[in-house]
């Protein structure tokens, strides 16, 4: 009599213990998923003051590597011009970095990412403080602009590819929101500035590791590998427990 009363409740503990743990990690992800969004991508570190001679000798090493998942390149080319006190930037990066790092801190995606040499992709609230509220899929946008840093001013007109919501601005900080351009006018752009300005621009890139419980440990495989100083390689915000938020996101 005893065991057909303690096999149940044996049971029935054994399912509480689910539930409750399938709850915290739930909740977990959930946490993991609101500050990646808030950060503008899903990476776990960033290398940055990379000039260009150090970035052709690592980046193919680094994104071979058996504990990084992907590594994205980012290209800051131009500084957009606008009457608000948040920076809009023109920036490259590849559609497969777009895919894998970007995207996913995104949602309501609409239209594609940019292919012709004069297309743009950008969030809602970048649009927004262009004075564009209710964006259009092929639509012209001219734009102000001051490639890589240099001062002189230029302007084109882009066409709007596609559109998103993001949720960088909600930090409260008056984050840069990024306008992703194609590779064609990266080089056009670059054939547009002097070498010498080009060999000193800094690049940028974002590494996601396929073992999310040693972060900090990867980190310092890859300084020690690398030969990386501690401000050419940090952890990402949203991995940072130091890093304060204050807002949090609807999630839709």
């Amino acid at each position: 009599m005893k065991k057909k009363i303690l096999y149940p409740l044996i049971a029935l503990c054994a399912l509480i213990i689910a539930m409750v743990v399938n709850i915290g990690m739930s909740h977990f992800n959930s946490v993991a998923m609101r500050e990646m969004r808030m950060q503008g991508n899903i990476s776990h570190a960033m290398i940055s003051e990379m000039t260009q001679e150090e970035t052709i000798n690592i980046f193919m090493q680094i994104r071979a590597l058996s504990y990084v998942r992907t590594i994205a390149g980012y290209l800051h080319i131009a500084n957009v011009l606008n009457d608000t006190e948040t920076g809009l930037v023109l920036a490259y990066v590849g559609e497969y970095d777009w895919d894998n790092v970007f995207a996913p801190a995104f949602t309501n995606i609409v239209g594609n990412f940019p292919n012709q040499a004069n297309e743009i992709m950008t969030s809602r609230h970048a649009l927004e403080l262009l004075g564009i509220t209710n964006p259009q899929i092929g639509m012209e946008l001219p734009l102000s602009y001051s490639l890589f840093n240099a001062g002189a001013v230029s302007e084109s007109v882009f066409v709007l590819s596609g559109f998103y919501t993001d949720y960088i601005h909600l930090t409260g900080q008056n984050k840069t929101q990024i306008i992703f351009s194609t590779e064609a006018f990266n080089i056009s752009a670059m054939g547009r500035v002097d070498r010498d300005l080009l060999s000193r621009e800094k690049n940028k890139f974002f590494v996601v590791f396929t073992d999310t419980e040693n972060i900090s440990g990867n980190i310092e495989r890859l300084r020690r590998d690398f030969g990386l100083t501690e401000n050419q390689i940090t952890v990402s915000p949203a991995f940072n427990d130091e890093q304060p938020r204050r807002a949090k996101i609807n999630e839709k």
